[in-house]
């Protein structure tokens, strides 16, 4: 909606400029206002010690208002709004999805170790928001790339592909829809299986051209591309997204085990990809 909202949560680190120049493109590419938020735990805890009260926001201000400087420079036709909130900030940010058309928060750098040092609060806010929800661990490598879409042909999950659709329309992009699954049939030496294999991937490939040409009737204005590989599909999807604006993936499957808990394969990609939208997909 044009009067929609992009949340971005901050901590005061370095990567919060990253978070606020992306976040900033995006409220303004949606004609949407932008909200700075600073959620932090110590001082619900401080209250507990009996201490005097605390100025929430005047604390806060001293972090998001140069955040939101940084943003209007950026974007001098953007509405900016900060605000402070006690308490955790996963559960914050969460509460605040629920009037968000998108949710923003950092993370402090690529690889799975820096996932584990960042903590929990982007794996949290990803899996339970109730609005897509972007990571940024980098700055995008390929800025006008396209906007890549994880696809499994077996579990179509259609809000996904209309959002990265959608995402492309506003950034005059293109789309990418990528499949993957492993092994290749010449990595296996039976040779019924191997045939087996074969078989799949023709059909898969048919299945995903089939997909492609849907979406690209629904949006004529929107380039689309299909792209099937024989390779594990966090692999698949992180080399992906190196060469995308953004890669755009269902929180999780609605097949097998669910939860609320990301999926297996969009939590190894948010482990390694610089920039990973989910969206909240109930099983």
């Amino acid at each position: 909606m044009a009067d929609g909202v992009v949340v971005v949560g901050v901590d005061g680190s370095p990567k919060d400029e990253r978070s606020i120049t992306w976040a900033a493109q995006a409220a303004t590419d949606r004609g949407a206002q932008l909200r700075i938020v600073y959620g932090f735990t110590f001082v619900g805890a401080a209250y507990g010690y009996g201490l005097p009260p605390i100025d929430v926001e005047e604390i806060s201000a001293t972090i998001t208002e140069p955040l939101a400087q940084r943003a209007r420079e950026l974007q001098p036709n953007l509405t900016v709004t900060t605000s402070g909130i006690a308490g955790d900030p996963a559960v914050a940010l969460v509460t605040l999805s629920r009037e968000a058309d998108l949710l923003v928060v950092g993370a402090r750098g690529l690889g799975r170790l820096a996932s584990r040092i960042l903590g929990s609060v982007s794996q949290k806010v990803a899996a339970q928001a109730h609005c897509p929800v972007t990571v940024v661990r980098a700055d995008s490598p390929a800025p006008r790339g396209p906007v890549t879409v994880g696809v499994d042909p077996a579990d179509i999950i259609p809000e996904v592909i209309e959002f990265g659709f959608a995402e492309a329309g506003h950034r005059g992009l293109g789309v990418r829809l990528l499949s993957a699954f492993s092994p290749a049939a010449d990595e296996i030496g039976d040779a019924q299986v191997q045939r087996l294999l074969g078989h799949a991937a023709q059909e898969r490939s048919k299945e995903m051209d089939a997909l492609g040409e849907q979406w690209q009737a629904r949006y004529p204005d929107v380039p689309a591309e299909v792209t099937v590989l024989h390779t594990d599909p966090v692999d698949a999807l992180a080399a992906g997204a190196e060469e995308a604006a953004m890669l755009v993936l269902g929180s999780r499957g609605r097949r097998g085990l669910t939860g609320r808990r990301l999926g297996s394969v969009a939590q190894g990609v948010l482990h390694v990809a610089p920039l990973v939208t989910v969206l909240p997909i109930q099983a």
